[in-house]
């Protein structure tokens, strides 16, 4: 490492020395300072911790073969500290640092805002494919992907399939047709209908009344809904209003309000 020291104009004689044996090292080691700050501090007449002061404030001491990443400037140390903890062969300027902060941050911000526009498109993806297929087969096609998740490990081949119980539950009537079930999912599996005013029917009256209570308390956060719009009673009436909500599709969700 090739250094050089430069004083300041107006150094003493004293300082002058302080700084010399300050930043004198052996055989030019990084760390191999020659003297302790308390040694020098006994030889002039001050305390240990006022040698480094010192030296900060009359000298530097001038890196040569460690330039700026961004701009080539030339590293200054001014305590023994910066020297031990220097990087020569990635080091940069306090400004061409922050250049590069804010570049890594307009970078983290482009990727965070293209991973949100990549998760609003598989939402609305799957939401699509929710619409398009809601139809008779998607229950069909529940079960045999959990079967597939459920043998991908087995080494013996079954005709019976898994013996594992596969549930599948069809919630509300938008789709009112047939269900169709093609049977690749083995023989451990069912279909039921659910309906959430039967399942509270089999519940006690303190059950319920504590759930809707906890529902009262969250329906700003764990229980919050959003509505794409909200529709006075003469509004729902509209033809645009009964195209958009007669679809009955999944994420556009209509709240009458009758105040309105």
């Amino acid at each position: 490492m090739k250094t050089k020291l430069e004083y300041q104009p107006d150094i003493t004689e004293t300082n002058k020395l302080i700084c010399e044996k300050y930043w004198l090292r052996e055989r030019d080691k990084r760390n191999g300072f020659i003297y302790t700050c308390k040694e020098i501090g006994q030889e002039f007449g001050f305390r240990h911790k006022e040698i480094s002061s010192i030296a900060k404030e009359n000298a530097q001491l001038v890196v040569l073969d460690c330039q700026c990443m961004g701009c080539g400037l030339t590293k200054t140390c001014h305590t023994r500290t910066q020297l031990i903890q220097l990087n020569l062969d990635n080091w940069r300027c306090d400004v061409c640092w922050d250049v590069l902060k804010e570049i890594r941050m307009k970078e983290s911000l482009k990727q965070h805002f293209e991973q949100e526009c990549l998760e609003e498109e598989q939402r609305q993806s799957v939401l699509k494919y929710i619409n398009n297929y809601r139809d008779n087969q998607l229950a069909s096609d529940i079960l045999n992907c959990m079967e597939a998740a459920i043998t991908q490990d087995v080494t013996e081949y079954s005709v019976y399939g898994s013996d594992t119980y596969k549930q599948v539950y069809v919630y509300g009537a938008l789709n009112r047709g047939p269900i169709t079930l093609n049977r690749n999912f083995g023989f451990a599996w069912g279909v039921n209908g659910f309906l959430l005013f039967n399942a509270l029917g089999k519940l006690g009256a303190d059950t319920v009344m504590s759930m809707r209570k906890r529902v009262a308390e969250e329906i700003t956060t764990t229980f919050a809904s959003s509505y794409t719009h909200e529709v006075s009673l003469a509004e729902v009436l509209h033809l645009q209003s009964i195209a958009a909500y007669g679809k009955q599709a999944t994420g556009e969700k209509y709240l009458i309000t009758p105040q309105k």
